[in-house]
């Protein structure tokens, strides 16, 4: 068993737990630009990366254990 718990992939999956509602919500109320060109499409595009690289870290720690 492992001493170690790499924290980084339940960080993604965190931030993309956050990022979805809020680009959700801003996408339903019609808000589509807010500061420095981020978009509701982007945020929920955004996600789906957070969500990528996370199982992306998953797969790297199971091939290195």
């Amino acid at each position: 068993m492992k001493k170690t718990y790499n924290l980084s992939g339940d960080i993604f999956i965190a931030a993309a737990f956050i990022i979805l509602p809020v680009g959700i919500l801003l996408k339903l109320l019609g808000i589509e630009a807010l500061i420095w060109g981020i978009t509701a499409s982007g945020l929920i595009k955004l996600t789906g990366l957070s969500l990528l690289f996370s199982i992306a870290l998953n797969l790297h720690d199971l091939a290195h254990a």
